[in-house]
């Protein structure tokens, strides 16, 4: 199969990019960030830009990853978290629904609330209590909205991705390799 994948050079597309490689699928992973691998530059808040690329390459499927994933920077600038996250997701979308290419759009588990004793499940009413959270929600419902071809994964506590880890266990070692004696640490 043929993928496009956006948001390629970030931690998840470090890790989705090979894998998809390894089970023999043609992959061309896209991001604004240049500096790893080859990747190609696609801003998924530039709509014609996303059809010439997608007109070039006519991908199957869409991995759809690219996003503003710092909550503290979505808090700050909430108008360029729901311009990356949310009017990213519906270009993204326009374009796969005019191509009927299927869409994966990975979203997160911050569209919850986090107040649930249990698991949440798909059937789930979100109930996003940040920025971040509200545009990831935003986008998915605009994915909803467009198309009839697409999955939404809702992913949460990424960790790893050496280098390009901008989570909770890439923070915590910031704080100690930077000789902190006390953590600072999310409660929830």
């Amino acid at each position: 199969m043929k993928i496009l994948v956006t948001g390629a050079a970030g931690m998840l597309g470090s890790a989705i990019v090979p894998a998809l490689r390894a089970a023999g699928h043609t992959v061309f992973p896209t991001d604004i960030d240049l500096r790893y691998g080859d990747v190609a530059y696609l801003d998924v808040r530039e709509q014609k830009a996303i059809g010439a690329y997608v007109d070039r390459i006519a991908p199957e499927c869409v991995v759809h990853l690219a996003a503003e994933t710092d909550v503290d920077k979505c808090e700050l600038q909430p108008a360029h978290a729901f311009e990356t996250n949310a009017e990213g997701t519906r270009n993204i979308a326009e374009i796969c629904r005019q191509r009927d290419i299927l869409m994966v759009h990975v979203s997160t588990a911050g569209v919850f609330d986090g107040f649930k004793k249990e698991p949440y499940g798909e059937s789930d009413i979100p109930n996003p209590i940040n920025v971040y959270g509200e545009s990831k929600f935003a986008a998915e419902r605009i994915v909803e909205q467009l198309l009839t071809k697409y999955f939404i994964v809702r992913a949460g506590w990424m960790m790893g991705g050496g280098i390009r880890d901008k989570k909770f266990v890439h923070k915590i070692l910031q704080q100690i390799q930077s000789g902190a004696k006390q953590l600072r640490v999310v409660t929830d």
